[in-house]
């Protein structure tokens, strides 16, 4: 019984058919229906701007109905028959244009680009070849390999991996909170009052809120301003080494004790954050406390990185701190494979 159970299913797959709809020169749209469809059909059929063709004739020669579509093949190294008939047999549901080129369109974008490079190459052969994209597979979304990959479905797994299509919640507002006073405590190592508003503080205040550095290494350089009605500052960078953390200050050389911090890293799990969060936990904890971060393509071997990115008021830009100064910052994480934090970076970042 489970013999026959097993045949039915099978020859109840192959009973259904495509249909090959002969639109125009630039492209051929191509349906999977199932059997019971036909008579739907027919009249599109019957018009002359179809053919229809058994699914199981199909399967076992698809390069017979296909190559007639291809005016100019430029993917000679794909094989289209093999690429859509896996498109066709995984996504049921959806129609896919063969375009003149050999290639596959999903979108009615994508139908209408086969139009207009069809037009042009029709109008001006020249021009075509000198704007193609099929020659670079990363940019042609035609590309019959490309297709497949992308509609593929995609792993699961947790979303800190960055392999699936994970929506990227907003943060709450609680969450952002969070973070602007988590990102208050590192660029302001000042005891919490009033006087924090003032982003600029001591070389007493940096040794009062970590102690005495392991050592320091300093260096002068002289800005480059972006407005070249201003004049070039000559600044003091220094570095401040402590056990398991680093902190950068930027000073102008005039005045070497009023330090900013620039940007900070922790490397060790023994060094307090405050707020919850540390390194050595699970990003998932500091989703938790600051809302998900941001995933980026660029890694550095042997970790992946995340970012937060936020625009805090919390300094003042005026004597009378009547009012917040707006600035940019960012803060990354780095995590191994397990998704465990095992460093953090926290910056000042461009306004752009």
């Amino acid at each position: 019984m489970a013999a026959l159970l097993v045949a039915g299913g099978a020859l109840a797959q192959d009973a259904g058919f495509i249909v090959i709809y002969h639109n125009q020169p630039a492209y051929s749209n191509i349906l999977r229906f199932p059997a019971e469809a036909r008579e739907a059909v027919k009249p599109v059929i019957q018009a002359g701007r179809a053919e229809l063709v058994d699914w199981s004739a199909f399967k076992s020669d698809p390069r017979r109905y296909l190559a007639p579509l291809v005016i100019k093949n430029e993917y000679p190294a794909s094989d289209l028959a093999k690429e859509l008939l896996a498109l066709l047999e995984g996504n049921s549901r959806l129609g896919f244009a063969v375009t003149w080129t050999g290639g596959i369109g999903v979108t009615k974008e994508d139908r209408l680009d086969a139009e207009r490079s069809y037009a042009l190459f029709r109008r001006n052969p020249d021009e075509y070849e000198r704007t193609k994209v099929s020659n670079d597979r990363a940019s042609d979304r035609f590309h019959p390999e490309n297709r497949l990959s992308q509609l593929r479905p995609k792993p699961q797994g947790p979303w800190w991996k960055c392999d699936g299509d994970y929506p990227e919640p907003p943060a709450t507002p609680d969450q952002k909170r969070r973070l602007e006073e988590f990102g208050l405590d590192r660029f302001s190592p000042k005891a919490p009052g009033p006087d924090r508003m003032d982003e600029s503080f001591s070389r007493s205040d940096l040794t009062k809120s970590f102690g005495q550095p392991l050592r320091t290494r300093s260096t002068k350089v002289m800005t480059r301003p972006q407005d070249p009605s201003d004049k070039p500052v000559l600044q003091e960078i220094t570095t401040w080494e402590y056990p398991g953390f680093t902190i950068i200050t930027v000073a102008d050389a005039s005045s070497p004790d009023v330090l900013l911090i620039d940007e900070g890293e922790v490397l060790d799990a023994k060094v307090s954050l405050g707020h919850g969060v540390g390194v050595g936990q699970s990003i998932e904890r500091w989703e938790r406390q600051f809302g998900r971060p941001g995933c980026h393509s660029q890694e550095e071997p042997p970790f992946r990185h995340f970012a937060y990115r936020w625009e805090a008021s919390y300094f003042a830009c005026s004597e009378d701190k009547t009012y917040g100064c707006a600035g940019a910052y960012e803060m990354k994480l780095y995590i191994d494979t397990s998704g465990r934090v095992m460093r953090m970076k926290w910056s000042r970042a461009s306004m752009h």
